[in-house]
């Protein structure tokens, strides 16, 4: 399986007031029959980059059968985190407080190659998955994807302090692609440019307006703001 990864920053938002840069709270995990990427969600608790990272680096071998799972997985794991961060945040009573009250958040979006052209997808969280045919810009498959005007709702989060995760939240899919096609797995705000990147070219092609495509994003985002940006 040939893998691409990549990670982009929010503009205008990548370093703090005081000059500081602003941690990257995404994480990707790349093997040669594995892909995972998480979104650290940093507006709650503490730690959701290391977090991110944690999930991402512990991604099992085979998938996930259900979000019971994901629990028994998380089981495994999430003592080592809390005692080897609770050391790190060196006595500071406010980080620990939160670390300790809050604890740490993050979504999860992983695929598996299973056989020849094979996947399997288990995703808790809001990320999304698009399969493409590259040749044609058809777009396969998409799931996952929620409105552009909800993206300032919570979303549902895997936290080291969850005792039993719900199986609303947990999204599973078989997938079998051409040798032409090829899978996406993109955190929301990402799957959100490329869904409307993807809307816009359609219409294009269709339509014969190709100079008007950039008019297009900007109807889009107008009808269908946000708060977040990010750069390309």
């Amino acid at each position: 399986m040939k893998t691409i990864g990549q990670s982009v920053v929010k503009a205008n938002n990548d370093v703090y007031e005081n000059g500081n840069k602003r941690k990257n709270e995404d994480a990707l995990f790349i093997s040669e029959q594995i892909i995972a990427i998480s979104d650290g969600a940093g507006g709650v608790g503490i730690l959701a980059d290391e977090w991110s990272k944690t999930l991402v680096n512990n991604i099992p071998d085979k998938p996930f059968k259900s979000a019971k799972n994901i629990d028994e997985w998380v089981s495994l794991f999430w003592e080592e985190f809390y005692n080897e961060y609770l050391e790190e945040l060196n006595g500071d009573s406010w980080k620990i407080r939160k670390f300790e009250e809050e604890g740490s958040l993050a979504t999860l979006s992983a695929l598996w190659e299973v056989g020849k052209s094979k996947f399997e997808y288990r995703s808790y969280g809001d990320s999304a998955m698009f399969v493409f045919n590259r040749n044609t810009g058809e777009l396969k498959i998409q799931n996952n994807l929620k409105p552009v005007n909800s993206f300032t709702a919570s979303p549902p989060l895997i936290n080291w302090q969850t005792e039993q995760f719900s199986e609303e939240y947990y999204y599973s899919q078989s997938i079998e692609i051409d040798s032409d096609e090829e899978i996406i797995l993109a955190t929301d705000g990402i799957a959100m440019y490329i869904h409307a990147a993807w809307l816009v070219y359609k219409d294009a092609i269709n339509e014969e307006i190709l100079e008007s495509k950039m008019q297009k994003i900007i109807d889009y985002f107008n009808a269908n703001p946000i708060t977040d940006f990010v750069e390309w």
